[in-house]
């Protein structure tokens, strides 16, 4: 900031999330201690806050209430394009296709759907997958290999299975919160050189 000649008293941030909680990829206990650190270092954290409309300087929430800014950064999640809705096949949380195990569209078992525009809701929730390289990769694989068992005239057996080696965010350049493996939880002290 001194580089800059920024006064740090002049700058405010405000962390605006739609969810009940931060960090949704992560274990709860270890998701806690980032927004503790947000906090910590002044960060205003609104939750269950939904965006409706930004204007020239302000943004308009879902509950009638506005807030005023002058600098926006929107680091939403990742939406399916609005073409996905012109294929007419069953949609669910950010407009993503829903799919089965296997890949396949809810809709017609012919056509695969893989990568961020795909949901396999596994455990019921809605949420869908992590959309994640390695959730990707994880679906290319299934859907590879039921293409081929259908070209062949055989049932298509492999199955998606949300397998993550972890998650790290980063919070700041130097500090951040893990979850690696099955037990592996880290928090504290990075270096992003």
């Amino acid at each position: 900031m001194q580089k800059n000649k920024i006064d740090p008293s002049e700058i405010k941030l405000t962390l605006i999330e739609m969810a009940p909680t931060l960090m949704n990829m992560l274990d709860r206990k270890d998701a806690d201690k980032g927004e503790k650190y947000l906090i910590k270092h002044g960060v205003e954290i609104l939750k269950n806050t939904s965006v409706v409309s930004i204007g020239d300087d302000s943004i308009d929430f879902k509950d009638g209430s506005k807030f005023s800014t002058s600098t926006l950064i929107w680091t939403a999640g990742i939406k399916a394009p609005d073409q996905v809705n012109k294929f007419g096949l069953q949609q669910g949380r950010g407009g993503r296709i829903l799919v089965n195990k296997q890949g396949q569209s809810l809709d017609d078992e012919k056509i695969y759907v893989l990568g961020d525009v795909s949901l396999t809701d596994e455990d019921g929730s809605g949420k869908g997958q992590p959309q994640t390289v390695q959730g990707a990769e994880a679906g290319s694989k299934v859907a590879a290999k039921n293409i081929a068992l259908a070209i062949s005239g055989q049932k298509t057996t492999a199955e998606f299975e949300g397998k993550y080696s972890g998650f790290v965010v980063s919070i700041g350049s130097k500090y951040a919160v893990a979850h690696l493996g099955k037990n592996t939880h880290l928090s504290g002290f990075c270096s992003s050189s």
